[in-house]
Parts: structure tokens; sequence; C-alpha cells
């Protein structure tokens, strides 16, 4: 406890610092005694962490290390169930799993519709609104969701299968309607900022969507090649994954911290 203490080295350098900061506009070369503190506190940071007394880093690692673990062990027991799960209920709990890759989103929730250019009312798996208020929107299909053609069709390529396509679609549609919301607007609104901490307040500003659907640890190269051009197409859906995609970005985030922690 008493190395962490500021010494009186430190203390010099830190008056010198504060000085600089003051009269560097009108003493440019002053600049330098910024430099010099910041560059003795990062080397006894550094000696800190090397003795084991600076370790919550190393602590939150452990804990986003046991949340993703548990996240992917619950993510192959559900693929493991494959039918048993109602699509719902099948759908909340995949969303509470995919919240570890989007902690950006203070806000999902699947009970909000809006209307819709056709006059029909829309409601996506779930709304979700960021930290700043900004909604996206995110559609959670079951793994048995065919992607690509069986075969090879059009010159040998594979094309998206007929429920990809009006999965793309619908999501693409709830974005559409979204930026052009006009009638029920200030209600829909109004009931996301029920929802949202005091001082947040909801927009739809260029929205992005997120889409989870189907199997892809079959494909073969042709097929892997042909599902990436075919995502890619999509600007307007931010993220298009299959559920191997998911597993495969667990397992790599928790051998990057497995690493880490070594």
């Amino acid at each position: 406890l008493i190395d962490i203490f500021p010494n009186s080295t430190e203390l010099t350098k830190y008056v010198h610092k504060r000085i600089a900061g003051i009269v560097k506009e009108f003493v440019p070369q002053c600049d330098k005694y910024e430099h010099i503190y910041e560059k003795y506190v990062s080397e006894r940071e550094l000696l800190y962490t090397s003795m084991g007394i600076h370790d919550s880093v190393s602590y939150n690692k452990r804990i986003k290390l046991e949340q993703f673990k548990i996240a992917l062990g619950e993510l192959r027991e559900l693929l493991s169930e494959g039918e048993v799960c109602v699509e719902s209920a099948w759908q909340q709990r995949v969303h509470n799993i995919l919240q570890l890759l989007y902690p950006q989103y203070i806000l999902c929730d699947r009970e909000i519709s809006f209307s819709g250019v056709d006059g029909n009312n829309k409601r996506p798996d779930f709304i979700m609104v960021d930290a700043n208020g900004f909604i996206d929107v995110m559609e959670i299909k079951k793994p048995t969701v065919e992607i690509l053609s069986r075969q090879p069709s059009y010159r040998n390529n594979y094309v998206p299968s007929r429920e990809f396509s009006g999965t793309v679609q619908q999501i693409e549609k709830y974005i559409f309607c979204l930026t052009v919301l006009n009638r029920e607007k200030d209600v829909f609104f109004r009931k996301l900022q029920e929802r949202l901490p005091d001082g947040i307040l909801p927009q739809v500003v260029n929205p992005k969507g997120i889409l989870l659907l189907g199997r892809s640890e079959n494909f073969n190269e042709q097929q892997t090649r042909d599902f990436e051009l075919i995502r890619r197409q999509y600007k307007s859906i931010a993220d298009i994954m299959t559920y191997d995609d998911l597993v495969q970005r667990f397992e790599r985030i928790i051998q990057s911290l497995d690493n880490e922690l070594e």
C-alpha cells in the first residue's frame, strides 16, 4: 500500500505538469513536462501491475470469460434441443445470450409494434435501443431455416433460399417503415421512452438490423464463399450470422481471454 502512494518525485513532476499546462500557450517548450509526468506515471503503473497490486483489469476479464463460457454452454444446449423449444421461448433465450455480443443496447423489447407503410402493424422480434437512444431491430429465427439452395443453380452458384430471402426482406421492410414512420410515431416513441432511463430520447437515424438464423457447419467451400457474398450485399443489415457463426465467435472470444489471462 505504501509503495502505491505518490512519492516526492511524482509530486514534483505533477506540479511541473500543472504549471506547464497553464503557461504552455505562451511558452510552447513547457509541453515536455506533461510528457515527462505521463511517462513517469505509466512506468509506475507497469510496475504495480507486475507486482499484482493493480489486478482489477484481470479480475474483470475473468468475470467476462466466465460469462462467455456460461453463454456458450447454454447456446450448445439450445442447439441440442432442436425443435423441442417453442419459437417465442427460443428467441428469448437466444436473445439473452446475444446481449453479451451487443452490450451497447440498453433496451431490447419484443412487445412494441409500429405502423407500416402498407397499413399493417409491424412487430419485429426485438426493438433495440442503444445508450444514445438510437433504434435498431433484431430478428431471430430457428437453426432449421435453410439459408442456401441445396444444389448450385444459376451458373453453378448457390443462391439464397426462399425462406432466407423472405426473412431478409422482412427485416429490410421493418427498417424502411421505421425511417418513414409518421402515423402513431409519438405513441411508439413514448412507449419506448417509458422503458428507458431518464434523459434518453428514442430516435430513428439510419437504423440497422441484426439477423440470426440457420446453420453453416456443413457448408462446403463454395457455399461458405457464396453465403459471405450474399450477406455482404445487404448494407442495411449490420450483422447476418448463422448459429455456427455465433458459436465460433464465442469460442474465439473465450480463447482470446484465456490467452490474455495466462
